[in-house]
């Protein structure tokens, strides 16, 4: 939260959101997951506008610091 000064660099406290895709630019990600698996992920949040439809939220990964990693079960 930015008004009451509770902001960190590089941080900060969102809703749960539901993402509809993660995305990756870098070969490094490759085949790590599949649709429908559980998966543990640091990234970039975005706001997907597309032409027509409602906005969504995307995971991007690629980033020093990222990480996409299958869970069990």
């Amino acid at each position: 939260d930015f008004e009451s000064g509770t902001a960190r660099p590089g941080w900060t406290d969102v809703e749960p959101v539901a993402l509809r895709e993660i995305v990756s630019f870098r070969g490094r990600f490759a085949d790590q997951a599949r649709e429908g698996e559980r998966v543990r992920a640091r990234g970039t949040l975005e706001r997907g506008l597309p032409r027509s439809g409602a906005p969504f939220a995307r995971l991007v990964v690629g980033a020093p610091g990222d990480y996409l990693l299958s869970l069990p079960g």
